[in-house]
């Protein structure tokens, strides 16, 4: 009571009723209804009421953890919950968090250990973190620091509530569609608006719009008018309009279409622009329509997902009894607001090219499982090309692309596929690329990497993870000790915080460290041709980040400081390492949490998963020798693509000796189909992908034929190591083929159109019409590859002298890779329906070359009489002449010809002559022979690589005896293809 008042005096306020001043108090803020109810027993308790603590629960915090119920208890009356207990917990939960992430902010050891702790509150830390990230002032001190860690922990803990959900969906619990695919949105949400609760509510909230504007629109008419009277099919129907009409499904812009935002579905509902990709429009229609009484399902339909809309139990879609079986019907909401008539959809099919056994499957209701695997893979396009705009443009923009990235890699390790020998599979070809993003980016993610070990019981990979955890914390625990340089720092002219631009590339970026002079290992000196610039690698070099969160090590002379205020996008970054930007200095003031300095004991066990994981350093790990290699799966298409799947594999060795792969890859379309780019580290044991080469020249698609090659010498502007990739542009109806050059400097990660080469009309084999292809520029051992005389030639098959040749072989040159001779003969036979294909050339140590080829119609004595593909092999002195060369029929000393798509190599193992080898599409076997070409030196070796339409063929620069083959299938209608490699050793 207050001094002034005299005993007996009762104060104005506490003249009101009960029922007004709980009304009052419901309305203050808690530490003034504290203080209310310490004045006198009536106000303490009246303060205890439970409605007025309930009030300050909702008003104080938007987001609550699943264990409290909040939805059940604001279904109950206020009396029967304890708010005021509720309130103390979720104070007490806020104190000790903001007390914890104090003290992590002023120390370099347990930071991550102390993150978690504040993570494992989940989703009761959700309104301080988004406190801390949004509204720390300008002036704080370590406002950097504060914002970015704050942003982190809240990253962590939507990750872990995403990594739940998939995991309770891949041991079979019910999970709703909705819920699986927005697992992807808390792997890239900023922090606001989009969680699952706010797609759930956005949902809800548009099933009652719907209803009601049905109401409004026939009130008129029927006073009685209600949503729920409607049939199933005119619920569907008008479901599709509605979200159409509202712009919710969708994408106008068709170049857009596989912008990374359209995959996420809190995007499509909360982003002003709504667009979304189909399956994600699909999800959102079905989503509602449950909501409405309607039983939705995605499909499994190629290249397109559609929504499968079920009658209920004994009645048809238009509500009449149908007792016999369920009516289904389609809707596509990406496209337009009216049913998909069935037939129209078996139509597409046929031209598809599916068999109709599996019309029933691609027309049915997909499992949940399978479209959160199909976002997954969507997302991989979508980064994939978001990286190629990065590179291109040099700026940073819209949405995390690494978090991107890291949503599909823990989807696809915990759901692998519904096959669980191909899951297992997939799990081994992320996980490198998943370890590597913790690393890099998500460092706090220690306790989600503790959760993989489990996934590989009984292998050698789950020791090696759980070595790796514990190594992490250890570090962890022990923080950054002193690191004392030898000497040299007086020559090092930037320092850790400078803000710089890159002189060559153009993006920003900061300095977090720096040597004295190139610490890479030689591969990477060689890889990066650090040698070739004017200062070397005696210069010093500084470990940076880039403004798209990329970690890079730069030469000295390709810093320049900046002199202006780096961008929002880098001050986010910049919180991971400093506490503040300094205008006065302009640099970042280095905060005591700089980057994680990690043990030996990490950076061992980090190593001990190498081999298995290829995890990339800039210091490479030693080479892995070669051995023989049973056939073993490199990939195993999903069910949705196009038969036959996969087919063509072609590889290629780079000078620092990794291996290349790439195959034609018959991936749903849209978006447009492409070459994936694996590499091995471990001479084929174990392939990852690093890219995808899409068709920049025309957009139709890379379809047919991929060729890998590396220039042994300068061409034109490319330096010998240039990474170049032959291959046919070809739209989906097949109605063209344009042979293309692409190039790659950087090893395979990034691709760049050059030219078009050769064009031709419809790609059916057929005389008469005029297609090009089967690309070949040629690989042999030693990596004198046709680069002749300075000039790139680009062997193929050619239909267009079509009115005197069925087909023939041709060739053209180049000297600067982008302008092209004519073309010039190199195998044609008067008869007209006679069809010389597939060349491929290898040089022997005599000077000459060997052209093999499959002659389609051609002698076979293994088979007279029929119309085969005998392979047949030509030699001359010069490589742009065997047209002038006779022919010689392949057939080994026993009397086997193979038959069709041959591959050859030469390699020096075997003999003063070396070795050809020679693959054919007939058989398992290799032809070999030791007397370099000689007609009767053709011996058959058995392999353990399965016939595939066409096998290639690379010798080991590093141990000549070895020769690696690779396959990826037969020709359709084939619906088990894979791609696959093994290893035998020379005889």
């Amino acid at each position: 009571m207050p001094r002034d008042l005299s005993p007996g005096i009762t104060p104005a306020l506490l003249h009101l009723p009960d029922e007004l001043l709980e009304a009052i108090a419901s309305n203050l803020p808690a530490s003034d209804v504290v203080a209310f109810g310490k004045t006198c027993k009536r106000a303490h308790k009246i303060t205890y009421e439970s409605s007025i603590w309930k009030q300050n629960c909702i008003s104080t915090w938007r987001y609550w953890e699943e264990r409290h119920d909040l939805p059940g208890k604001l279904e109950l009356p206020p009396g029967q919950t304890d708010w005021h207990r509720l309130y103390i917990e979720r104070a007490r939960i806020g104190r000790e968090a903001l007390d914890v992430f104090n003290r992590m902010l002023l120390t370099q050891r347990h930071r991550y250990e102390l993150m978690q702790q504040i993570a494992a509150h989940r989703y009761d830390v959700k309104d301080l973190m988004l406190s801390l990230k949004n509204e720390t002032p300008n002036s704080a001190e370590d406002v950097l620091a504060r914002r970015y860690h704050a942003n982190a922990i809240l990253g962590r803990v939507h990750r872990a509530a995403a990594v739940e959900k998939w995991m309770s969906l891949q041991q079979g619990q019910p999970v709703k569609l909705e819920e699986a695919l927005g697992a992807y949105d808390l792997f890239v949400l900023a922090g606001d608006k989009g969680d699952l609760g706010d797609i759930k509510n956005e949902l809800d909230r548009i099933a009652r719009l719907i209803k009601e504007e049905y109401r409004t629109e026939n009130r008129g008419a029927d006073g009685d008018a209600e949503f729920d009277r409607l049939t199933v099919r005119q619920k569907a129907i008008r479901v599709a309009r509605y979200l159409r009409s509202a712009n919710l499904v969708g994408n106008p812009n068709a170049e857009d279409y596989h912008a990374l935002r359209n995959n996420f579905i809190s995007l499509a509902l909360f982003d002003d622009r709504h667009t979304s990709l189909p399956l994600q429009s699909v999800a959102i229609y079905c989503a509602v329509a449950e909501r409405l009484g309607v039983t939705a399902s995605p499909s499994n339909f190629p290249q397109h997902v559609h929504a499968v809309v079920q009658s209920p139990p004994g009645r048809s879609l238009d509500g009449t009894p149908a007792p016999s079986s369920t009516e289904f019907m389609y809707m596509d909401p990406w496209n337009s607001g009216d049913e998909v008539p069935q037939d129209q959809l078996q139509q597409r099919l046929v031209q598809m090219g599916v068999p109709p056994g599996q019309h029933a499957h691609y027309l049915g209701a997909a499992s949940t499982l399978e479209m959160v695997l199909r976002t997954g893979r969507n997302i991989m396009t979508s980064v994939e090309e978001a990286r190629h705009r990065l590179r291109q443009a040099h700026a940073p923009g819209g949405l995390d692309v690494e978090a991107a990235w890291y949503s599909m890699l823990w989807s696809m390790l915990i759901l692998g596929d519904s096959n669980p020998q191909v899951a297992r599979q997939r799990r081994r070809q992320c996980l490198g690329d998943l370890v590597e993003h913790f690393h890099s980016h998500f460092p706090e993610d220690i306790g989600l990497i503790g959760l993989t070990p489990h996934m590989f019981e009984g292998e050698y990979t789950q020791q090696a993870l759980q070595d790796l955890v514990v190594s992490a914390r250890a570090a962890d625990h022990d923080g950054k000790k002193p690191s004392p340089r030898d000497g040299g720092a007086d020559a090092v002219r930037f320092r850790v915080g400078d803000h710089f631009r890159h002189r060559r590339y153009g993006y920003e970026g900061f300095i977090v460290g720096w040597d004295t002079r190139c610490s890479a290992g030689p591969r990477w000196i060689e890889q990066m041709r650090v040698d070739q610039l004017p200062r070397g690698a005696e210069q010093p070099f500084y470990n940076v980040v880039a403004d798209d969160n990329s970690h890079r090590y730069v030469a000295e002379e390709n810093i320049e400081i900046s002199h202006e205020t780096p961008s929002q996008a880098l001050m986010e970054l910049a919180g991971r390492y400093f506490k503040r930007w300094d205008e006065e200095s302009r640099s970042f003031n280095l905060s005591q949490l700089a980057k994680m300095v990690y043990t030996a004991s990490f950076l061992a066990a980090l190593s001990a998963l190498s081999p298995i994981l290829a995890v990339g350093s800039a210091k490479p790990t030693c080479k892995a020798e070669v051995k023989p290699l049973g056939s073993t799966t490199v990939f195993t298409p999903p069910e949705d693509y196009t038969d036959p799947r996969t087919l063509y594999a072609r590889t290629v060795q780079l000078p620092n000796d990794d291996l290349l792969l790439t195959w034609e890859n018959y991936s749903p379309e849209p978006p447009p189909v492409y070459f994936p780019v694996y590499r091995s580290r471990d001479k084929g044991a174990t392939w990852r992908e690093i890219s995808r080469v899409h068709d920049q020249g025309l957009g139709h698609g890379l379809r047919y034929q991929p060729q890998l090659y590396v220039l042994p010498e300068r061409v034109g502007e490319f330096d010998a190591g240039t990474l170049l990739l032959a291959g046919s542009s070809i739209p989906t109806d097949l109605s063209s083929t344009q042979l293309d050059l692409y190039a790659s400097t950087d090893d395979g990660l990034t691709w760049e159109f050059l030219s078009h080469v050769a064009a031709g009309g419809r790609a059916v084999p057929n005389n008469g019409l005029t297609p090009v292809w089967e690309p070949h520029m040629g690989i042999t051992a030693n990596m004198e590859q046709l680069a002749h005389g300075g000039k790139l030639i680009y062997y193929y098959a050619d239909q267009r002298d079509n009115e005197t040749h069925g087909q023939k072989l041709s060739h053209q040159t180049s000297a600067d890779l982008r302008t092209w001779s004519a073309p010039v003969d190199d195998a044609a036979y008067p008869t007209y329906t006679d069809r010389p294909g597939m060349p491929t050339v290898a040089e022997l140590p005599d000077g000459r070359f060997i052209y093999v080829y499959e002659y389609g119609g051609g002698p076979n004595p293994e088979r007279p009489g029929t119309y085969t593909f005998p392979v047949h092999y030509r030699l001359s002195t010069d490589p742009e002449d065997f047209v002038s060369a006779p022919h010689h029929l392949l057939r080994s000393s026993d009397g086997a010809v193979p038959d069709g798509s041959p591959y050859v190599v030469w390699t020096p193992a075997g003999g003063p002559n070396g070795t050809i080898v020679v693959s054919s599409g007939c058989c398992s076997e290799v032809w070999i022979n030791k007397a370099l070409g000689a007609d009767d030196a053709w011996e058959t070796v058995e392999t353990p690589e399965p016939a595939s339409y066409t096998r290639s063929l690379l010798v080991f620069r590093e141990d000549p005896e070895y020769v690696l083959i690779s396959g990826a299938g037969k020709l359709p209608p084939s619906t088990t293809n894979k791609v696959s490699v093994s290893v035998i050793k020379i005889p």
